[in-house]
């Protein structure tokens, strides 16, 4: 009779060893952000930011440098709109991945993929260890393009 309760309130205290090892939030799996087209299908055109959202991020961007990790970048910005993944041309074809690009968008007219003269925004680029080599604000009065001392040039913008 002993071991049967024993046997019962080991298994029912692994159960809940499961239960709580299973609902534990996994670090190790990278944050998905919307695409631009998966952006640009939830959204309304012309798109114009929240002004709290515009606030806080002009606000923050004088903390911003290159190093800074992506999660660094998002607990002072937030999220990003949406993301796109890098790749290294090679012979006209999408080679290897060289690393990933987050948009903050201020305004937008149309959801065109390009940038236009009429966009604004923040475009974060990260390399592929997911530290930032560079930081381009676009059409953003007193913002400037932030680079490291390696980096004399940003990828081209998509806002």
């Amino acid at each position: 009779m002993l071991s049967g309760r024993l046997n019962l309130k080991l298994l029912i205290f692994l159960t809940i060893i499961s239960v709580i090892i299973i609902q534990l939030p996994r670090h190790n799996e990278p944050e998905k952000y919307p695409t631009f087209h998966e952006f640009a299908r939830d959204s309304s055109f012309p798109y114009k930011a929240d002004p709290e959202r515009i606030k806080l991020i002009t606000r923050n961007y004088n903390v911003l440098s290159t190093g800074l990790t992506m999660k660094q970048v998002k607990n002072n910005l937030g999220s990003p709109d949406f993301a796109q993944k890098i790749y290294k041309r090679k012979h006209k074809e999408l080679s290897e991945q060289i690393g990933t690009s987050w948009t903050y968008l201020f305004t937008k007219p149309a959801a065109n993929f390009t940038f236009q003269n009429s966009d604004s925004g923040i475009e974060v680029f990260f390399n592929i260890v997911e530290e930032v080599v560079c930081i381009v604000p676009v059409n953003v009065d007193g913002l400037q393009v932030l680079t490291g001392p390696e980096n004399d040039k940003c990828p081209s913008t998509s806002i």
